[in-house]
């Protein structure tokens, strides 16, 4: 499954469906949709994220480890391992332990997953410019987070959502207190660039994990409403039916007409709550108007 699931992501990819380094709600719809139509089964996209975020989590391990290739080490095509010296291999996991697991284990589709997120891992050689580096901070701050932040305030606001009680990630704002290793007073001008790109890569880090989990909050409260709608196709009725029949016929209602209010009132929960929350005096003109479109 795992082949199929980084294939259909790459399709997603290849149709414009990951927008500033994260999948769109489309693309996990198609995602979802083609898995479940491949395997013949009903796979949800709850299941589907948490694959994925195994699948992603175990590329990030492997890529920042070996960092899609060291001096010394090769790739084998055949076994899909890292070959290299012993003594290379010892030297690596003594500075990344990490590496031992991965020296007999094979990372299925890793250059699929490079070409997905390899671009987008931090790999600590301030290969980017600073204005480059800006440029992305910039970006993420200006239009990342306003989809998202609006698409959460709408749901707020048309009540399809209640955030009490929701678990949603701690970020700590506090600006922490810099000082700097270099014993003299004043840092040289080469250290000082090393500084400012190191710090402006790790606030654009922080922004990066930040909109990401926006945007699984966001992803949470659609899922939570798609939930709740689902269930709404299925509610019973508030009361019983007799007592529905009984309710029409203490109305006043002619008797001829009660069968055809109790059909089309069991058919429709929300017309038989509203007439259960209208005033007693008013409520065979509300039948009357809900059934026939008049209230005489």
């Amino acid at each position: 499954m795992d082949d199929a699931l980084v294939d259909a992501f790459m399709h997603e990819f290849e149709n414009g469906n990951k927008v500033n380094g994260t999948f769109t709600s489309t693309a996990y719809d198609h995602i979802t949709a083609e898995i479940s139509a491949l395997f013949g089964e009903k796979i949800d996209r709850v299941k589907i994220k948490n694959r994925w975020k195994t699948l992603k989590k175990n590329f990030t391990e492997y890529y920042d480890i070996f960092k899609g290739g060291m001096s010394g080490f090769s790739m084998n095509p055949t076994t899909q391992l890292w070959d290299a010296e012993p003594e290379v291999w010892d030297a690596l996991i003594a500075s990344k332990p990490k590496a031992a697991y991965w020296r007999n284990v094979p990372l299925p589709n890793y250059e699929k997953m490079v070409t997905l997120y390899g671009p987008n891992r931090a790999d600590g050689d301030e290969s980017g410019t600073l204005k480059e580096t800006r440029k992305q901070s910039s970006s993420v701050i200006d239009e990342d987070f306003v989809e998202t932040i609006q698409d959460i305030d709408g749901h707020v606001a048309q009540n399809e959502v209640n955030l009490e009680g929701f678990d949603a990630p701690h970020f700590d704002f506090t600006v922490p207190e810099t000082q700097s290793s270099d014993p003299s007073p004043i840092a040289s001008g080469s250290k000082k660039k090393k500084l400012k790109v190191a710090k402006n890569k790790e606030s654009n880090n922080e922004m990066i994990e930040m909109k990401e989990s926006m945007n699984m909050v966001a992803e949470a409260l659609r899922e939570g409403n798609e939930i709740m709608r689902e269930r709404q196709k299925y509610d019973l009725p508030p009361i019983s039916g007799q007592e529905t029949w009984n309710l029409i016929e203490g109305c006043g209602c002619e008797a001829a007409s009660v069968p055809e209010i109790y059909c089309a009132v069991m058919k429709d929960v929300n017309k038989l709550r509203m007439i259960l929350q209208c005033p007693l005096e008013a409520r065979k003109a509300v039948i009357m108007q809900l059934v026939f479109g008049s209230s005489d």
